[in-house]
């Protein structure tokens, strides 16, 4: 089965280049290819996708990535041009970004079509827009529970404490407030 496109963004493999820089930097102080020894895995849903990465830099000091891999017995390859621009907090250091096929700067790529491409250039949705109010709102705050916290110190609730104790209200009435329109859409479909 041939790697499909999810409309989801992060459903779909990507690469970041954060894990290029290394490679990227020995190119640049070399002067040569520098190819990696093992092939790199992207996991998606349904598959386990597999390419090695090539970096070269030319004579005029452009930078390359050269993909290649092999998705249900074809083989793919895509050069991706990489910019090099100078750091605003450093002096001397530099910030890189791939140049997508379509002309965005980016720093993460996304499997799509065959092809890497900046989230810019197709239509995606995140996991926040697939899912109702009422779903955003249960699952937005993070327990506040800490592994060493007291809720209590001489028989006064801490700050700590309070904010276990809202947050477990704010649960409970999202709960409540869950339930009851379960019941209502249960019972508009019962009729």
């Amino acid at each position: 089965m041939r790697t499909e496109y999810y409309r989801n963004l992060h459903s779909n493999p990507s690469i970041r280049l954060k894990w290029f820089v290394p490679l990227i930097e020995r190119a640049i102080e070399t002067g040569k290819e520098i190819t990696t020894k093992k092939a790199i895995s992207l996991n998606g849903y349904d598959y386990t996708l597999y390419f090695t990465p090539v970096v070269r830099t030319d004579p005029d000091g452009q930078i390359s990535l050269t993909l290649k891999w092999r998705d249900e017995g074809e083989s793919y390859t895509q050069t991706i041009t990489i910019v090099q621009e100078e750091s605003n907090l450093i002096s001397g250091s530099f910030v890189y970004y791939f140049l997508c096929p379509y002309g965005y700067k980016s720093r993460q790529l996304f499997y799509i079509a065959n092809r890497w491409k900046s989230r810019r250039s197709f239509r995606h949705s995140y996991n926040s827009q697939n899912q109702s109010h009422l779903q955003r709102s249960f699952n937005h705050s993070p327990e506040p529970y800490r592994r060493y916290g007291k809720e209590r110190y001489r028989g006064e609730l801490t700050p700590y404490g309070k904010r276990c104790l809202r947050f477990e209200e704010k649960e409970e009435r999202a709960e409540e407030a869950f339930l009851e329109t379960a019941a209502k859409i249960f019972l508009r479909y019962k009729k």
